[in-house]
């Protein structure tokens, strides 16, 4: 009989201590916010249409590929700018540039006091092209004579960059995002020139504005969207 009553005894007070606990673990669990990159995210780089000398429509996708990394593209396109000097006449052709990246979101304890805040670690590939269209005086078989000719330079980079950036969800029932990033990398510089060979009338002797170099570089922007 008393072995009865012991068992009853630890039964109840057993029943207790997990009705007093499990509310609190339950608790826990709902307050804590769920971690994850966003399933996707429309962006729009605003600084990019005062960007010297070539203003851009920049656009970028990022979608995610499991909870805490996601994949973005970006692409710009560069209109058309008409320039004029005293020796050369010419106009920017259409210009585009393209970057992918591979982004790593930092989730800890602090998201629990911020979840909107969603601070990050990224590599990203860049290529960028612009071609400008130009008219102008060219030396030609060994400087016997000059003509005056069309030519389209390519002005062309190549970049990697290691970037920190945060990203900033305004509230779930709006989804419009901030993102704000900075970076170090390398870029190289390089260009070729090409003339219409329709129109020469001999051999033009080494072309000016050829090079090829590289550089240290830094990434700065600010983009903004929508997602979910």
């Amino acid at each position: 009989m008393m072995k009865n009553k012991q068992r009853f005894i630890i039964v109840m007070v057993l029943t207790f201590c997990g009705m007093a606990f499990t509310p609190n673990a339950q608790a826990d669990t709902l307050k804590a916010p769920e971690f994850r990159a966003p399933a996707w995210v429309v962006k729009f780089s605003p600084l990019a249409l005062f960007e010297i000398p070539h203003p851009a429509f920049q656009f970028a996708f990022e979608y995610r590929v499991n909870p805490v990394m996601s994949i973005q593209h970006e692409l710009a396109w560069m209109p058309p700018l008409g320039i004029d000097g005293i020796f050369e006449r010419g106009e920017m052709g259409h210009g585009y540039k393209f970057k992918n990246e591979v982004r790593y979101y930092l989730f800890d304890d602090s998201q629990r006091r911020s979840p909107n805040r969603q601070p990050y670690l990224t590599f990203e590939l860049m290529f960028r092209s612009v071609q400008l269209h130009q008219e102008g005086w060219f030396r030609m078989n060994s400087g016997n004579f000059t003509q005056f000719l069309p030519s389209t330079q390519y002005r062309n980079q190549m970049a990697f960059h290691f970037k920190y950036g945060v990203q900033f969800l305004s509230s779930e029932s709006t989804g419009i995002y901030v993102d704000a990033y900075t970076g170090l990398g390398l870029r190289r510089y390089y260009s070729t020139r090409k003339l219409n060979a329709d129109l020469l009338q001999g051999t033009p002797d080494n072309l000016p504005g050829n090079y090829s170099f590289v550089l240290p570089s830094i990434s700065l922007g600010l983009r903004v969207g929508i997602g979910k």
